[in-house]
């Protein structure tokens, strides 16, 4: 099976990785999860109007994270396109990207309740 050739110029490489952001966002379940939490916690920071640095921070947790998932998505459709057998190395390889999201996606959620609940708790006039 041939695979289309990779394009040559910048407008066809960004008009591809556009392509795949789409797909990612719109056809993805994870996305149903990873992108609502996303939008909840920047509308949350903006909210709080949050200093640049923590605001950069989540931005950053958040970017990763759906990076994260972009790529795991992307070696599991690599994997289905280089076999539909059982293979345990791809079962692992898989098992491997999914863990590197939960891990990304877990560090990412204690770095926002470590910049977010202070300043909730102290709009709520409740001291830690």
């Amino acid at each position: 099976m041939k695979y289309s050739r990779t394009p040559q110029n910048w407008l066809a490489k960004f008009r591809c990785a556009i392509s795949g952001l789409v797909f990612g966002f719109r056809e993805q379940r994870s996305f149903r999860v990873h992108l609502p939490c996303a939008v909840v916690v920047v509308a949350l920071a903006v909210w709080l109007d949050l200093e640049r640095m923590p605001f950069c921070t989540l931005l950053l947790c958040v970017g990763i994270v759906l990076g994260a998932e972009l790529l795991n998505t992307g070696l599991e459709y690599l994997a289905r396109a280089v076999t539909d057998e059982v293979n345990e190395d791809v079962r692992r390889a898989l098992d491997v990207s999914g863990g590197a999201v939960l891990m990304v996606a877990l560090v990412a959620a204690i770095v926002g309740l470590v910049i977010l609940v202070p300043p909730i708790l102290e709009g709520l006039s409740i001291q830690l």
